[in-house]
């Protein structure tokens, strides 16, 4: 909307977003635990790819706490590395 002017009060600020530090900057939490339910699915190809390149992402969200997780993969055969993690 800013770059077809619809926001005119609007400054354009320009942020360096680093995908890699936004990832390590996550905690990582142990969700699995026994008896427990995780949703996953693996989003299909991007239009678009982002900053660094990723097409694809995978979710997985904690049917109890409803936690979600969201790993962004650059091919879609990259989700058995995120499940050996």
């Amino acid at each position: 909307m800013l770059s077809k002017d619809k926001l005119p009060r609007l400054k354009s600020i320009d942020l360096d977003f680093c995908e890699d530090c936004v990832c390590k900057k996550q905690q990582r939490v142990s969700f699995l635990k026994m008896r427990e339910l995780v949703h996953t699915d693996v989003w299909d190809k991007a239009s678009v790819p982002s900053l660094e390149g990723s097409l694809y992402f995978v979710t997985f969200i904690n049917d109890s706490s409803r936690k979600v997780w969201i790993y962004f993969l650059k091919h879609k055969s990259n989700v058995v590395d995120v499940l050996n993690k």
